[in-house]
């Protein structure tokens, strides 16, 4: 085989801007995306380039314009071919560590082709594969680094990355060039997956707004893209404590996939947090579709998953504190690992509420007035805190009792009126309380609204 040169890579360039347009980019990302390291061509390049003591940046970009590359009309373009030229040169096969920041400056350089319109039709499927090449290796080597020395900034250059796809994410919607909602889509994805990676979620605002703000609706994106994107809308907005729009992306992504070619891992993730969410908004799986869910995916972790939260289910609909905490102490460990304890002592705890008032209002009302007195209501307290004695580890599992409470029996007719007003107020229950009188006496219809449809309403 001849040997490829440095003429021989020209030449190469010279010919795949001849082609037609999908043609020339579907080559110049074969060409240029560094998916080809281990190709026999770049060690014959870079044995070119460093014979002779080398060639420095003036005289290679001397070279390079003398090709008049695209008429010499963009001088981006040539500084990317540079940038290249400069990473073969310089790059070490035995140490990827010593290699990384001329990779790193050679994008940088593809970013800035992302200002023309011309250079954007070129360079698209360019950006997707050096990309997709650059995250995962970028994640090692900070992990390594972070090893090595401590005093690293963590994520360093992986922030810096994003920086990067931030600009062209920016020179993309500010573009009036027709450009593939795929591309777009493909650079929103990857901000928002890497914003998560290094915990600054917010930043995912950004990308959103913009979005929204210049009504790209994504009509034409594949299916798994448009999944992939709605999943992390769903992880933003849990982010900003807003459940019913997370539920909603969650749900939406659930629905459209195809469960028999659907990689576990994928279904696992997406019902890692649709469960939680469906709960805390309460729109609770019941058994039966627990039990079609365990059928249609025959994985031991998916399984685990849906069996994990199935007494969790079960005790909230059935007003049960004591059961509830200590399941949930029992599951410490997995919770705090799925930042899910702050989000499930705040939230749930007014539904364990609502749902232990209606099941003694359905026991124990008194059925021509259709009231409850207090009594009954402090009887069902004392019976779904029993044993509610939480040392201070877990004192925030503690529902409302003051830290001088000792045992169930302080709860007195303040705190059920207590409880009545907040769920009076939150409109899960509907009623007028007479507390001389120590009962409530209920609507006369829908006293006990589903706490799915008041979430909904309210959010």
């Amino acid at each position: 085989m001849s040997s490829f040169d440095l003429e021989s890579f020209f030449v190469s360039i010279h010919n795949y801007l001849k082609l037609p347009a999908k043609d020339c980019e579907l080559n110049l990302s074969n060409f240029l995306s560094l998916s080809n390291l281990n190709d026999v061509k770049i060690a014959s390049l870079q044995k070119d380039l460093n014979s002779n003591n080398g060639l420095n940046d003036e005289v290679l970009l001397n070279k390079i314009e003398s090709q008049e590359f695209l008429g010499n009309k963009y001088n981006n373009f040539n500084r990317l071919i540079l940038s290249y030229l400069k990473f073969v040169q310089n790059f070490n096969p035995w140490s990827i560590l010593q290699s990384i920041d001329i990779i790193l400056a050679y994008f940088k350089n593809l970013s800035k082709c992302f200002e023309n319109k011309e250079l954007i039709k070129l360079f698209q499927q360019t950006l997707i594969r050096l990309t997709n090449f650059l995250i995962p290796l970028l994640v090692k080597i900070d992990g390594k680094l972070l090893m090595i020395n401590k005093n690293y900034k963590k994520f360093c250059r992986l922030e810096y990355l994003t920086e990067l796809l931030l600009s062209i994410f920016t020179k993309l919607i500010i573009s009036k060039t027709v450009i593939d909602e795929n591309v777009i889509s493909f650079v929103a994805i990857k901000l928002m997956k890497i914003y998560f990676l290094i915990d600054k979620p917010k930043l995912c605002n950004n990308i959103l707004t913009n979005i929204k703000n210049l009504n790209i609706k994504f009509n034409n994106l594949t299916k798994s893209n448009k999944i992939n994107y709605r999943f992390l809308i769903g992880k933003f907005y849990l982010f900003q404590n807003d459940l019913i729009k997370s539920f909603d992306e969650f749900y939406w992504c659930f629905n459209n996939l195809n469960i028999y070619t659907c990689p576990a891992k994928n279904v696992l993730i997406i019902l890692k947090y649709l469960l939680p969410c469906a709960i805390l908004i309460g729109k609770f799986p019941n058994l039966q579709e627990f039990s079609i869910l365990l059928q249609k995916f025959n994985n031991d972790k998916i399984q685990n998953l849906l069996l994990f939260y199935l007494p969790i289910t079960k005790y909230v609909k059935n007003g049960d504190f004591q059961k509830f905490n200590n399941y949930l102490i029992q599951h410490d460990h997995f919770m705090k690992n799925e930042k899910l304890s702050i989000l499930f002592i705040q939230r749930i705890r007014i539904i364990i509420l609502r749902n232990l008032v209606y099941k003694v209002y359905l026991n124990c009302r008194d059925l021509t007035r259709n009231t409850l007195s207090f009594d009954s209501i402090k009887t069902g307290l004392t019976v779904s805190l029993l044993n509610d004695n939480l040392d201070e580890t877990y004192y925030a599992y503690k529902i409302f009792l003051p830290s001088t409470f000792q045992n169930t029996e302080m709860i007195d007719d303040l705190i059920v009126e207590n409880v009545l007003v907040s769920l009076i107020d939150q409109k899960l229950i509907k009623g007028h309380i007479f507390s001389r009188l120590k009962l409530i006496k209920f609507a006369s219809s829908i006293a006990f609204p589903s706490v799915y449809s008041v979430n909904r309403e309210k959010f």
